[in-house]
């Protein structure tokens, strides 16, 4: 890969690249620059497994201070009831972390793999659809009106083109682009003779020469800045093992005080030490790790229905306890879709009815033909390619 590519020629960039504008990559050379630079993906953190789901439920300190209670009243005080009693709560509250958690990882895995399409691409002469991740540094990428680009690419050949980078920049605004070569200190934002990764294509047609894939691209780059930001622990989950260590020492001191008296007491040491047990378990809150959890579960359950996605419940009590939030509205909060929802024709205002993927107006009437008309004009005005074999633009 290169440095800087927006500086440099079309030619150049070709001859580095050692690719070819009209016919491209060969399969061969593809799959060799595969081996070599690795798919185009943007990698997140490896998908935490189910156990290590599972051990952060049961690390949690409460928990296992209940675990050891239920151990001593069951080896002391052959407390079948209190022992079952406690048991059920921890595995009550170890379920419900566990399964919440899996729903908001499973949510996340599954937003990821939306962004794996299909883009197309020129190898021996000839127009191909291929996966998104199998692209490589040289690849002739041909993008069009209404293509996601699935890597950095330099331009080569324009058709009127406008991208929207609202994804990588914030920005919702057009940018229309260019090829010559611009100066080195040219920011992000102004290298018009590129396209980005995760950019939407909103007007005309480019052929591009793949210049960065991975996470090498700019989005990339963004990605990796993300997971290198250290974990912190919410509010509650602070609050909530500053009070189990409190709960540990002072269980521990009256235990201690407990058994040193009824020894210098002379008391039974079995009676003393289920005593003690005793007043420890009674000491420690057992439905408080439940209740916590049942609320948490609660409040990512009703954002859930408002399309919210939290991977860890305890980020639902920080949301909550939030009480400004300062965002830059454009190309951040819009969905960035249009849609027809209305047809006004002379003699009556339709509204459509949406069936899962298709869009359809009922009790047309008298404007059918008008209607007919707009749909052959739409299907004349436009240029998808319906065949690969078939040249672009038609």
């Amino acid at each position: 890969m290169i440095e800087e590519p927006f500086t440099l020629s079309v030619k150049t960039v070709l001859e580095k690249f050692n690719s070819s504008a009209n016919l491209g990559l060969t399969n061969k050379e593809a799959q060799l620059r595969l081996e070599k630079y690795g798919e185009n993906n943007i990698a997140g953190h490896a998908e935490k497994k189910r156990w290590e789901i599972l051990f952060d439920q049961i690390k949690n300190p409460i928990i296992l201070i209940l675990a050891l209670a239920a151990a001593l009243i069951f080896l002391f005080n052959k407390d079948w009831p209190e022992t079952v009693a406690i048991l059920v709560v921890i595995i009550i509250t170890v379920i419900i972390g566990f399964l919440m958690e899996l729903q908001g990882i499973r949510s996340l895995e599954t937003l990821r793999k939306i962004g794996l399409s299909k883009c197309s691409v020129l190898r021996d002469g000839k127009i191909i659809m291929i996966k998104s991740t199998a692209l490589v540094p040289g690849d002739i990428l041909l993008i069009e009106a209404g293509d996601v680009v699935s890597a950095d690419a330099r331009l080569i050949t324009t058709e009127n083109l406008a991208v929207k980078e609202a994804s990588l920049t914030g920005e919702s605004n057009t940018i229309h682009k260019v090829i010559h070569p611009l100066s080195k200190n040219t920011i992000l934002s102004q290298r018009k003779n590129m396209v980005f990764r995760g950019t939407s294509v909103v007007q005309g047609s480019a052929t591009t020469i793949v210049v960065h894939t991975g996470l090498d691209t700019q989005l990339g780059k963004i990605q990796k800045m993300g997971s290198d930001v250290k974990e912190h622990r919410t509010p509650l989950e602070k609050k909530l093992n500053e009070l189990s260590k409190w709960l540990i020492w002072l269980t521990l001191i009256f235990a201690i005080l407990i058994v040193i008296t009824g020894y210098l007491k002379g008391l039974d040491i079995f009676l003393i030490v289920g005593t003690a047990v005793a007043l420890a378990v009674a000491a420690i809150p057992e439905g408080l790790p439940v209740v916590a959890t049942i609320a948490l579960a609660r409040g990512m359950l009703k954002l859930s229905k408002r399309e919210v996605i939290i991977k860890k419940m305890e980020a639902v009590e920080t949301l909550g306890a939030t009480n400004i939030i300062c965002t830059d509205k454009t190309g951040t909060l819009t969905e960035d879709k249009m849609q027809v929802h209305t047809l006004a024709f002379e003699d009556g205002i339709f509204e459509s009815i949406q069936n899962k993927d298709r869009i359809h107006f009922d009790d047309l009437g008298q404007s059918l033909q008008a209607f007919n008309a707009l749909i052959m004009t739409s299907v004349l005005c436009n240029n998808v390619v319906l065949n690969t074999k078939e040249k672009r633009g038609g």
